[in-house]
């Protein structure tokens, strides 16, 4: 398939892509630009901008996302407290015949950090997780501070091995390791 240009506009939406997709060799580019999120429903806010690209055959193709949010809100006031101001968002992912691997994942705003890398191990993925909710009390009044999470997930044939831990306010820690199957 081979995009020459798409483009679309509305009031306050602008989206673009070029590109071609196809099983040997991909190269696909897309924009979004939705400068007043509102106009999808009155509990929507703010704006957002992104970019996507995917390249590669499809035995490996790579895909990545990046996008910027300013001012968002769902209507739901603890997402919206989580999403408020600036957030920064960045993935890139492979897609192989078998799964769909991370690469990378990062999340920023004033509120939460997201870090996750992934890497193949065998037929699998084993992915770091670290992530920094700056204080709790935007989602449970009453314990105020910081909360951490920290650890891995791998995933392979049998299921996921997870290996997290938890720190929190008033000396909180918690820790899940264990095993989950494919279709928990």
């Amino acid at each position: 398939i081979t995009i020459r240009s798409a483009d679309l506009s509305a009031s306050t939406l602008a989206a673009s892509a070029a590109g071609t997709l196809s099983a040997e060799a991909s190269d696909l580019a897309a924009t979004l630009d939705f400068s007043d999120l509102s106009a999808m429903g009155g509990r929507y806010k703010g704006a957002m901008s992104a970019k996507a690209t995917v390249t590669g055959p499809a035995e490996a193709r790579a895909i990545t996302l990046t996008a910027t949010g300013d001012g968002l809100g769902v209507g739901q006031s603890y997402v919206d407290r989580l999403i408020r101001g600036r957030s920064d968002l960045s993935v890139a992912i492979v897609q192989t015949p078998n799964m769909i691997r991370l690469a990378s994942l990062d999340l920023k705003n004033g509120e939460v950090t997201l870090n996750a890398a992934g890497k193949p191990v065998g037929d699998g993925q084993s992915i770091t997780l670290s992530s920094r909710l700056r204080d709790l009390t935007l989602l449970v009044p009453g314990f105020p501070g910081p909360v951490t999470l920290n650890g891995t997930v791998d995933q392979g044939a049998a299921g996921y091995r997870l290996d997290l831990s938890f720190l929190g306010p008033g000396n909180t820690d918690a820790t899940v390791t264990g095993t989950a199957a494919t279709d928990f």
